[in-house]
């Protein structure tokens, strides 16, 4: 010590890490001098720390550390000191023992019982033990305060951080060691700040990015700074360097984002032709605004600056912030003499990452439609036929479906089929055109054709007998010769309509083929698993056995829950949809 003198007269705090450095290298065997002057140099340090007047303690340095009537905080600092004291230089401790023991009384004082307990001392163990114990627990302490501030590599990693170091931190051991050489002003709180400025920025739309990452990059300099004002060496280990490395990464990240390239702008019109022959009413001409990116737009405006015909009712547009995606932008003209094109000007400025402004500009030409149709007319006539199409000539892009039922209701054995699918995609118009061509193509074979309204009733049962009498009734009127076949009384079956069936076929023969539309709408409890269902069911199974009779089952979405229910049945139907 005697060739590198002890310099306490720096700023207080480093100067008592300086003097804790130094002892390190000191040993009684090789400088029994320094080691006993020690106590004092320190004594000085400590005392500046505190602001504690000169002449208070310039007589007996070393005995003013120990002095009773000091308050609480002076003494739990000097105790502190004097643990990383002990930590680095056993032997001060050894060569005085008059200062070892007026140490171990101050740390029976202020460390126990709260310390005591939680590092399995009592004041009545050895001094050996006592400063055993203590010192392993400031180790343990700086050994996790270091681990946490090793997960701080990132801004990935700030979480992580905060939570493993403030579960070291809020332990007695680290809040009587080693606090009182870190910021202590809302420290808990500044450092959480960070954590929540560098998430803000993480998670930041694109038009907050840049304030985002000003924040916490402020945030990250104050730490630093604050760190660097006090200048402990717990300060630089576990505050200044993790952090300095955060600032780097978060700067980093800054840097390379894709956002702080420049957005692209593409400016084009859609196809759609205009009525340019109207006079004095408004035309919207519509206009693609595409941010083709990288970049980001902030704060964007579109202005119509001319157009070539006519007046604009509006002339500019805030959109606001643009990320790369497109937008459309409907631009209202009034024509007073009718043309054949319209040519419009349009111009957008936007605000860069970085906050620079920049303009695109780009000319639009937008085609009339032609003059000689009443486009007018056209836009209030309904497009499209509500009424199912009965002729199948005016059937377009179904040609394959009816193609397969025409196959099967021509085969010798006439066949069955459903035909299901979502409301209003034309499954009427389907078995209705194919009612036509049967009626051209095979005058042997008689279809007939019931709704819904026709034989569903509330129940199952009624629906049953008023279903089995309308095909009776149907059968009846297709031919003179069967109007008299008295009509059977149906129950819960449709076993009468076979037997119908077969006395109208020995009158004349015949071939049957029932279209039962908007079969869904049936009551639940007929495509349930029932008596009643099963034996409905099966009464249509055996009819469709026959070659001369089958059916054609036609509905919307709950034609699934009936083909489940009633699996037996329906695989001996084939599926159109």
């Amino acid at each position: 010590m005697q060739d590198a003198p002890l310099d306490v007269s720096m700023r207080p705090l480093p100067a008592v890490d300086r003097l804790v450095e130094k002892c390190r290298t000191l040993s009684s065997a090789v400088d029994s001098t320094g080691v006993s002057q020690l106590p004092a140099k320190f004594a000085e340090a400590v005392f500046g720390c505190l602001n504690v007047p000169q002449r208070d303690w310039r007589a007996d340095p070393v005995g003013a550390l120990f002095n009773r009537s000091l308050p609480s905080g002076p003494k739990k600092f000097i105790a502190a000191c004097l643990v990383r004291l002990w930590a680095a230089c056993p032997d001060a401790f050894s060569v005085d023992v008059k200062f070892r023991n007026h140490t171990i009384s101050l740390f029976d004082t202020v460390f126990g019982p709260e310390l005591y307990n939680r590092v399995k001392l009592r004041e009545k163990s050895q001094t050996h033990e006592k400063s055993a114990a203590l010192i392993e627990a400031l180790k343990e302490t700086e050994a996790g305060l270091q681990a946490a501030t090793n997960l701080l590599q990132n801004i990935n990693s700030v979480q992580a951080f905060e939570k493993a170091f403030f579960s070291v931190y809020n332990r007695a051991s680290t809040g009587f060691l080693v606090a009182p050489f870190l910021p202590k002003h809302e420290f808990h709180a500044k450092l959480h700040a960070v954590t929540a400025r560098i998430e803000a920025y993480s998670s930041a739309t694109p038009s907050e990015v840049v304030s985002c990452y000003e924040l916490a990059l402020a945030s990250v300099n104050d730490r630093i700074s604050d760190a660097r004002t006090l200048g402990t060496q717990y300060c630089e280990d576990l505050l200044c360097v993790p952090f300095a490395r955060l600032r780097d990464d978060l700067v980093r990240s800054f840097q390379s984002s894709p956002l702080r390239e420049d957005a692209v702008f593409r400016i084009t019109r859609s196809d759609k032709k205009y009525p340019f022959h109207s006079i004095n009413l408004p035309i919207n001409l519509e206009v693609e605004i595409e941010n083709v990116g990288p970049g980001y737009a902030s704060e964007l405006e579109i202005s119509v600056r001319d157009v070539s015909s006519g007046r604009l009712l509006r002339t500019a547009f805030q959109i606001g912030d643009l990320p790369p995606s497109k937008r459309m932008l409907s631009v209202e003209i009034v024509l007073d003499a009718p043309v054949t094109e319209v040519f419009a000007e349009l111009e957008l400025t936007w605000l860069t990452f970085d906050r620079k402004q920049l303009t695109s500009r780009s000319t639009l030409e937008f085609t009339a439609q032609r003059s000689d149709i009443d486009w007018l007319a056209l836009s209030i006539a309904e497009p499209y036929d509500v009424e199912p199409i009965s002729d199948d000539s005016q059937l377009i892009g179904r040609t394959e479906i009816l193609q397969q039922l025409l196959g099967m209701a021509t085969a010798t054995s006439l066949g069955s089929a459903i035909v299901h699918g979502q409301k209003r995609v034309g499954k009427t118009s389907i078995v209705k055109a194919l009612q036509s061509k049967l009626a051209r193509a095979d005058q042997s074979l008689r279809s007939i054709y019931v709704l819904a309204g026709d034989y569903v009733r509330p129940d199952a049962i009624r629906s049953i007998q008023a279903l089995g009498t309308r095909l009776c009734e149907e059968i009846r009127d297709s031919d003179a010769e069967l109007s008299d076949i008295p009509i059977p009384v149906f129950d819960d079956a449709l076993a009468p309509l076979g037997d119908f069936v077969r006395t109208a076929q020995r009158r004349r023969p015949r071939r049957f083929l029932f279209i039962l539309d908007e079969f869904d709408e049936l009551p639940t409890d007929l495509y349930s698993q029932n008596e009643i269902a099963n034996a409905f069911f099966l009464g249509l199974r055996s009819l469709s056995a026959r070659p001369e009779v089958g059916f054609i089952l036609v509905g919307s979405e709950r034609m699934s829950a009936i083909m489940s229910f009633q699996g037996q049945t329906s695989t001996s139907l084939s599926q159109s949809r």
